[in-house]
Formats: structure tokens, C-alpha cells, sequence
């Protein structure tokens, strides 16, 4: 969500919409490509797993990937304190000290009609998209013996497509 605030900061309101158009395209193409990434580091550690010391050699693949997953994050650090930080245009804002949450409860009593089923539609939306995804990967690999490089690359190839077609 603070992308969405830092982009009207950051870009005139005639840009705005390519800024907001390509950070939603960068977010699921960058999604994409980790489904392939996360599939190879858990090819990876599943390789040299025999070759693990004691404690880390009982642990399960998909639980060390987790690690192997975040060993660039120190670097990462380094190098988003090297951004330089942006110019601001203007005094910057603040927020209010109080924020009145009668006129949103108002709000969301009057058109109840609309808010009610678009949450509980988005809602459903998300359980179902969730629950077919988190156990798509066990079936592929106990019914089609798929391995996880293969089904991060399927999912990967099937995302980028999806999202030129969209």
C-alpha cells in the first residue's frame, strides 16, 4: 500500500497513471520470475542437502530453502541504504493527530448494499485462490511426481503469460 502513497509523491499527476501501470506490471512479473527462482533454490538445497552439517541435514528441504532464500537479504540492506533520498516537492504533509472515524462508518453504512458483497466477494475470491494454490504444488509433486523446478517454472511460464494476455 505505501507504494500507492509514494507514487503521487514521486511523479506528476500526467504520469501517474504509467507509474501506477508499471509498478503493477513490475509486482507480477517480479512474482513470476521468483516461482521459477524459488523452484530452482529448493533444486539446490535438495542437492547438496547429503552434504549438510547435523542439525541442518534433519531439516526438510523446502524449510532450509527458506534460508537459502534469504542469505542475499544483507546485501540487499546495503544497497537500499545507498538510494539517495527523493527530493520533496514542498513542505512535507503530516498526518492528523486524530482521525475521525465516524464520516468512514457513515460511509460504509450508507452503501452497505455495495460494500457488504464486494468485500465478501473479494474475500471468497482470495480463500478460493489461496487454497487452490497452496495445495496445487503438493498434488503436482505426490500425483505427477513433478519436482519443484519444474513446477516453479511451469507456474513461472504460466503467470508471464497470463499477465501478456491480461
Amino acid at each position: 500500500p505505501i507504494v500507492f502513497s509514494l507514487i503521487p509523491e514521486l511523479f506528476r499527476q500526467d504520469k501517474r497513471q504509467l507509474a501506477n501501470s508499471l509498478y503493477a506490471l513490475s509486482s507480477q512479473t517480479g512474482g513470476a520470475v521468483a516461482m521459477a527462482i524459488c523452484g530452482a533454490i529448493i533444486a539446490a538445497v535438495a542437492a547438496v542437502h547429503a552434504t549438510l552439517p547435523g542439525g541442518l541435514a534433519q531439516w526438510d528441504d523446502w524449510r532450509l530453502s527458506f534460508f537459502a532464500a534469504a542469505l542475499p537479504a544483507p546485501l540487499m540492506v546495503a544497497l537500499i541504504l545507498t538510494l539517495p533520498a527523493p527530493a520533496t516537492r514542498g513542505a512535507p504533509r503530516r498526518a492528523p493527530e486524530t482521525v475521525d472515524n465516524r464520516a468512514l462508518l457513515a460511509y460504509l453504512r450508507e452503501h452497505r448494499a455495495t460494500v457488504i458483497p464486494f468485500f465478501v466477494g473479494v474475500g471468497c475470491a482470495i480463500f478460493g485462490f489461496a487454497a487452490v494454490s497452496a495445495w496445487t504444488a503438493v498434488l503436482l509433486m505426490r500425483e505427477y511426481s513433478m519436482t519443484a523446478v519444474e513446477i516453479g517454472t511451469r507456474w513461472s511460464v504460466i503467470a508471464l503469460v497470463s499477465l501478456a494476455i491480461g
